[in-house]
C-alpha cells in the first residue's frame, strides 16, 4: 500500500484484504483494484463498505 501514496507505482491491486487496517485506505493517492470474494469471513461486508466509504469520501479512484 506504500507505493500507493507515494511510491513508484501508477495503479495497485489488492487480493488478500485481511491484513489491512481501514487507515491503509485513507492514505491512498493511486488508483487502487480489490479483488474481493462475495462471501469472505476474513474481509466481511461491513469492512468492505468501510473501505468503500474512506475510498469514496476522498474521490479516490478504486474498483471492486
Amino acid at each position: 500500500m506504500r507505493d500507493l501514496t507515494s511510491g513508484p507505482s501508477s495503479a495497485g491491486g489488492i487480493a488478500h484484504l485481511i491484513l489491512l487496517p481501514k487507515e491503509a485506505f485513507e492514505n491512498v493517492q493511486k488508483p487502487l483494484f480489490l479483488s474481493c470474494a462475495e462471501i469472505d469471513p476474513s474481509f466481511t461486508p461491513e469492512q468492505r463498505s468501510a473501505a468503500e466509504q474512506i475510498l469514496s469520501a476522498k474521490h479516490h479512484i478504486y474498483h471492486f
